[in-house]
């Protein structure tokens, strides 16, 4: 990826997403740009001031998901000298568990989402792989569509009642799953 010029509100809801649904303290998403690492959105307790830190594409916990194009889950130690080069966690508290998943778009690594401190000191379960890996793949669309500068609008209200409507004649159960994601969406806001 050449450049990241333009910006896609759907970066933050995939990072916000993330971060809720594993019970993550933070996170935050990275993408490759200009052969480098750059902070593009976060969520949580004071991840937001990370967002525009750039540095090495292979640096930190990011720079290895990206270079290994697999995902890392680990309970790091203090003392561990890999943090020095972590963009977003180099200063500060370490944290008590790290999850660092690679994003993808049409077979190329693009970015990398990275969660830490799930919620009671627990490790991030495989229920959070799978989940995360998920929402790294619409991450990782996300990501090209911003560097593409293609940011879709988002339809106007009749227009995506209308779309609802027909998904819900023609396929009600993803209609219903759907139906569910937006309703807590709208609750949660």
């Amino acid at each position: 990826m050449a450049s990241l010029s333009s910006y896609s509100p759907l970066l933050d809801v995939v990072v916000a997403a993330a971060v809720d649904a594993t019970g993550a303290r933070r996170g935050w998403l990275l993408a490759v740009a200009a052969e480098q690492l750059v902070v593009v959105a976060a969520s949580g307790d004071e991840g937001v001031s990370k967002v525009g830190t750039r540095g090495p594409v292979g640096s930190g916990w990011a720079g290895y998901a990206v270079a290994s194009r697999r995902p890392l889950a680990l309970a790091p130690e203090d003392g561990d000298a890999r943090f020095d080069s972590d963009l977003v966690l180099r200063v500060g508290p370490r944290p008590a568990s790290l999850f660092c998943v690679p994003c993808r778009y049409l077979g190329s690594i693009n970015g990398a989402l990275q969660l830490v401190d799930k919620s009671g000191g627990a490790p991030f379960s495989l229920d959070d792989v799978e989940l995360v890996a998920w929402l790294a793949e619409v991450a990782g669309a996300a990501i090209d569509e911003a560097a593409r500068g293609i940011i879709t609008p988002p339809p106007q209200p009749e227009a995506l009642g209308a779309e609802l409507r027909q998904l819900a004649a023609r396929d009600p159960s993803r209609y219903a799953t759907i139906a569910g994601v937006v309703r807590e969406l709208l609750q949660s806001g």
